[in-house]
Parts: structure tokens; sequence; C-alpha cells
């Protein structure tokens, strides 16, 4: 990765292995999302949420449009970075829903979620629009409750000082 800016510390494009942020197709919900946090433009009067935060650009969707996913290993090794760089927020929103699995299983996805949890990150998960993944599949099986990734996840005990953000889409 590299340094942007006071605003933007570190940047890496995770699935392309380079340094483009910014998608040539024009999807930018992660950019657009990481505005409405932490955006602090005086000359336009323009301003998230928390203006004073940082931003970690963590991309991980592909700059190529034959790839329209991500993959779970590349998340996971953005959001250990997140972990590593401080982060006190990870904005995941990385477009479906909820996956179910065998309880008493570990999987890297819930390792990593305790992880974060451990070192004070707050992670919240955008979990699709469509409800389940099972949703009218595979007999009425739902996901078990103790999964982190089933519906939305915030956390509202965040201090008022600045905090940086994340952001993995």
């Amino acid at each position: 990765g590299s340094y942007y800016s006071n605003k933007v510390p570190y940047g890496y494009n995770y699935y392309d292995f380079n340094k483009n942020l910014l998608n040539s197709f024009g999807v930018m919900h992660g950019m657009h999302v990481s505005g409405i946090a932490a955006a602090n433009d005086i000359s336009s009067n323009t301003f998230g949420v928390a203006p004073n935060a940082q931003i970690l650009a963590l991309k991980v969707f592909s700059d190529d449009l034959q790839y329209p996913t991500t993959f779970t290993d590349i998340w996971l090794k953005a959001m250990d970075d997140a972990i590593s760089l401080g982060a006190d927020v990870v904005n995941m929103s990385l477009g479906s829903s909820a996956g179910f699995s065998v309880e008493g299983e570990k999987y890297p996805e819930t390792e990593m979620f305790e992880k974060a949890r451990r070192a004070g990150v707050v992670v919240t998960v955008a979990a699709g629009n469509d409800g389940t993944i099972t949703d009218g599949n595979y007999y009425g099986v739902k996901p078990l409750e103790g999964n982190f990734d089933t519906a939305l996840i915030a956390n509202p005990a965040l201090d008022e000082g600045s905090f940086a953000v994340a952001s993995m889409d």
C-alpha cells in the first residue's frame, strides 16, 4: 500500500495488487460511504459525520468487470491490515447476504471478527438486501443466530473524537 495524504494515510487495491483505488467502471460505493463518514472539504462546505477521521482505503474488488465479486481471502487480508494499522472502525459492504455454517466449527471469517473485537475495532457489515442466503432455498434452513454476518451489525458506543475508518468495498 501507499500513503496518499493526511486524510488517507494508507490505501491499497487488494484484489488487483496495485495502488488504483478508483473503480474505472463507475461503481464507487466505498468512496461514497467514506465521504458520508469522514468528508472534510471546507471549500465546498462538505462535511461527513466525523470530519476529522482518517480513511484507510482498502479496496477488495477488482477494476476488471469480468470479476464482479471478491473472495474471502482478499477481504480477510484487508481486514487484518486494518486491525494492524489501528483502525477504530471497519465498514464492509461486500454485496452478499449472510451465509450459513455448522455450529461449533471455526471459520476464518469468525476468527477475524473475534480478532477485531479483541483489538477494540468496531466492525459494521451490510448484509445485502435479500434477507439471508437461504431465503426460499434449502428447505427453510436459516443461518445460525451466532453468525456475525447475519443482519446489520453496529455499535453506537463510539467516543466523540477522531477515529480511522477502513472502508472495504
